[in-house]
């Protein structure tokens, strides 16, 4: 016959007055809501610029960012729902997201050495 196993032994309880830095901040609130209503904050404010401008370069990095954001609002939501699986497309949304910052850094360099050629050119 196979003994019973043991009961299990009592873990030591947290003291409830020692709260850490985070809760106190956070005033009961869940930390990923806070999370995500500060990202959906900054997220309008970078639409504004996005839609404002007032150069190509700028309305570029506000949509850079924005995508920055988005991956780390999906990186919320992995976390909050358990899911980390969701955690994967946040880093392939932040890859293809640099990717084209790349691109688009690439682009306008090209542009700015035509344009001085252009001006070299019509200097003469």
């Amino acid at each position: 016959m196979i003994p019973p196993p043991p009961p299990p032994t009592a873990q030591p309880v947290a003291d409830a007055s020692a709260t850490s830095a985070i809760d106190s901040l956070v005033y009961g609130l869940p930390v990923y809501d806070i999370a995500l209503t500060v990202i959906g904050v900054s997220m309008l404010m970078t639409l504004w610029r996005l839609l404002r401008g007032p150069t190509l370069a700028d309305r570029v990095v506000a949509l850079d960012l924005l995508a920055f954001f988005a991956a780390g609002a999906i990186c919320i939501v992995a976390m909050e729902s358990d899911r980390p699986e969701l955690l994967m497309v946040a880093v392939v949304v932040a890859l293809l997201t640099f990717m084209s910052t790349a691109a688009f850094a690439l682009y306008l360099e090209r542009q700015g050495r035509e344009a001085e050629e252009e001006r070299d050119r019509h200097a003469e």
